[in-house]
């Protein structure tokens, strides 16, 4: 049959398995917000943002990006973690 002849693909596991406690900083979570139309007292504008935790200890930062390019998300990140 064609499913015998197909090869298995291996998976890696990630070093930690879920429930693992992990140092602190040791790897970290980002994801890119927006853009996200905000109300103000002075009017609405969009917001683009980073979003970065440490799920060790749930520490957040956020960080206000101009654009979501590589470049601005990367910069954003070595300012703020």
């Amino acid at each position: 049959p064609i499913m015998q002849e197909k090869q298995q693909k291996t998976l890696q596991t990630p070093t930690k398995r879920c429930g693992e406690k992990r140092a602190m900083m040791e790897s970290v979570n980002a994801d890119l917000i927006g853009p996200l139309t905000v109300h103000a007292a002075n009017g609405k504008f969009q917001l683009n943002a980073l979003a970065v935790i440490d799920p060790a200890t749930g520490w957040f930062e956020t960080s206000e990006l101009k654009d979501t390019k590589a470049a601005a998300a990367a910069a954003a990140f070595d300012d703020s973690w």
